[in-house]
């Protein structure tokens, strides 16, 4: 009886180094650190304008844990800001990949809160000028024009979206006019204010309305207007 015990203690160790090897790995920290900045112009200076959902992806590489690092992805906000609070302190290489050129790749160290603003040429600039507003319909103009140094990409898309979130953009919205310019000679679309009339909206209803436009461009990403906020009547 005395053996049997024995060798059932001998086989029971492995089992408890194994539980507290487990126990060791359970017991580290969750990762609670964070990058917070923004997407600026590099010429001007603003913020750049995203699509929240299959827009820009921001990837992060922590370098000090290994040469192949798996990319940590994140999105942007539609105001162009970014946060990504699941991050463990360290080395990281920040990649940018958007409707922009993405010249100089950042390195960061990570420590709590760390701040780190992102430079980039935008494809376009898009602008968006409300016109009127009536209780079911808002008149919008919108402009394009190429950001620095783009001389080589053919203008697609103008258009307009409006939705009742103001994370309205092509994919998401109540309200959506696109004009296919590929067709159109980009000097005559430069030259161009598209006017759109948004029809059928609902009274006393709080839209947000985003101009948009998009190059031919891999990943087929648009820019954006700031958005522009109005209530029917």
């Amino acid at each position: 009886m005395k053996k049997n015990i024995k060798i059932a203690q001998i086989l029971l160790i492995p089992f408890l180094l194994i539980g507290i090897v487990s126990c060791e790995k359970d017991n580290y920290e969750a990762p609670s650190s964070s990058l917070v900045g923004r997407l600026v112009d590099k010429q001007t200076g603003n913020t750049v304008p995203q699509q929240t959902i299959n827009g820009g992806i921001l990837r992060l590489f922590q370098t000090d844990l290994s040469d192949n690092a798996i990319a940590i992805t994140s999105y942007f906000r539609s105001d162009g800001t970014f946060e990504n609070k699941m991050l463990f302190d360290g080395n990281y290489k920040v990649v940018a990949d958007g409707p922009f050129f993405y010249d100089d790749t950042v390195s960061v160290k990570i420590n709590k809160v760390t701040n780190q603003d992102i430079q980039v040429r935008p494809f376009l600039y898009v602008t968006a000028e409300l016109e009127s507003t009536t209780a079911t319909s808002a008149k919008v103009k919108v402009t394009t024009a190429f950001g620095p140094d783009n001389t080589k990409q053919k203008i697609a898309r103008v258009g307009i979206v409006a939705g009742t979130t103001n994370s309205v953009d092509i994919n998401f919205f109540s309200k959506r006019e696109l004009t296919n310019t590929e067709q159109i000679t980009d000097k005559e679309i430069l030259e161009t204010v598209y006017s759109y009339e948004l029809k059928d909206l609902k009274p006393k209803t709080t839209y947000y309305i985003r101009g948009a436009a998009r190059t031919i461009n891999t990943g087929s990403y648009y820019n954006y207007a700031p958005i522009l906020t109005i209530t029917t009547d």
